[in-house]
């Protein structure tokens, strides 16, 4: 019996195709014909669901999709580069206007530290559109949970191929362009009326314009603005729950990776910005500038640095940057494009020219590690790391321990 989520994901599938007049095909390894059942579970599926391929070996997926020998012996079967041609051969070998593909490790064994238990790649591939690829880590929950999350993933995926968006499970933020696009806006309205709000505050109270409390509010009031309008955009846009946003998504492995690649950015920012200072001259940074305006560095401004730095601006740069701009990129351009692209916006938000290259660098190296990992909590952590990292040099730097 198909769990409720899932069948009313189905139809949602079901219903979006039939309003376009589109029909698919499955390819299916890891799930074994799951997808297809999920959909013709619905009554009335025929007119969409054109036919399925379950090619659980390497054989069959090189005599019913097509996919190259030379692929599976140089990549395997667990590989976006097999995915990619399983949806395309599906394609090739169907009437069907779109075409889903999947392909894992659904385990308990099976799994190595290159390719562990829980990886399945995932692609769609449309006539006349290109063919999209995700990366899923969903770590070792067992065999048939596995399972199941594939199915609603590529379902999920098949939504998304058609303009439909669709927040899918914790960590990952799948949208369409338009999307993307709303998205952004909402975020930067919400920065106005933050900003708005934390200085109609700042004259109720009658505080000073140059003190630390003035700071901690235009500072702090508009990012978590922007953390209310993320929040509540993904709420509108999916019926689950919050734990869309569990911290249970960090294993040790991804807290490791995040921490671990935290630190090599900072390590990397702060000698690229060191090398480059000589030649563009004095920073001007925001944080400096916050402290200057200050007049000092109480204990009240270092602890407004650490929520803001720390805490509030990697989850929603992230959120935006990261689970929103970059995933919508990745499903229409390749790693590094997107990465660069994605990375050069983000950029554009600090002003500091000798940091902003560093900043380039360490947002491509971010994006990677989401790519990697396939969890938004990792950059985020990474993120977090670097700015830790980053205000502790500031600290330094001014109590003259740097001179």
């Amino acid at each position: 019996m198909l769990p409720a989520e899932l069948r009313s994901l189905a139809r949602r599938v079901l219903d979006a195709y039939r309003r376009r007049g589109l029909t698919i095909a499955t390819a299916e390894s890891c799930t074994g014909g799951l997808i297809a059942g999920a959909l013709t579970e619905i009554a009335g599926s025929s007119d969409v669901v054109e036919r399925g391929f379950v090619t659980y070996a390497n054989a069959a997926k090189q005599e019913m999709l097509g996919v190259p020998e030379a692929t599976l012996l140089a990549d395997g079967a667990v590989s976006e580069a097999t995915v990619r041609a399983m949806a395309e051969g599906a394609l090739a070998n169907s009437p069907a206007d779109v075409a889903v593909a999947v392909t894992g490790v659904a385990g308990p064994g099976g799994g190595s530290a290159e390719k562990p238990v829980g990886l399945v790649h995932l692609a769609t591939t449309m006539r006349g559109d290109g063919t999209r690829h995700w990366r899923m880590e969903f770590g070792g929950i067992g065999r048939g949970a596995i399972r199941e999350a594939t199915v609603e993933a590529a379902l999920e995926m098949l939504l998304e191929r058609v303009g439909e968006s669709v927040a899918t499970r914790p960590g990952q933020v799948r949208l369409s362009g338009l999307n993307v696009v709303v998205l952004f806006l909402g975020a930067v309205l919400a920065i106005v009326l933050g900003g708005m709000l934390a200085f109609l505050l700042v004259q109720a109270l009658g505080l000073p314009r140059r003190g630390t409390a003035f700071l901690g509010l235009m500072s702090l009031v508009p990012s978590l603005a922007i953390l209310l309008w993320v929040y509540l955009w993904i709420r509108l846009k999916s019926r689950r729950s919050t734990t869309w946003f569990g911290l249970g998504e960090m294993t040790l492995r991804r807290l490791a990776i995040g921490v671990g690649g935290g630190m090599a950015a900072a390590a990397a920012s702060m000698a690229i910005a060191f090398l480059l200072r000589p030649l563009v001259g004095e920073p001007d940074n925001i944080v400096l500038k916050m402290i200057e305006i200050a007049g000092g560095m109480s204990p009240g401004l270092a602890l407004i640095i650490l929520l803001f730095a720390v805490a509030a601006a990697p989850v929603w740069e992230e959120l935006l940057f990261r689970g929103a701009l970059y995933g919508w990129c990745r499903g229409r351009l390749g790693v590094a494009s997107s990465a660069l692209l994605v990375a050069l916006a983000h950029a554009l938000l600090h002003l500091d020219p000798a940091v902003a290259p560093a900043l380039a660098l360490i947002f491509v190296w971010f994006a990677l590690l989401y790519e990697w990992t396939g969890n938004l909590w990792v950059p985020i952590l990474a993120h977090a790391t670097n700015n830790s990292l980053a205000v502790l040099g500031v600290w330094l730097y001014l109590a003259g321990w740097l001179d």
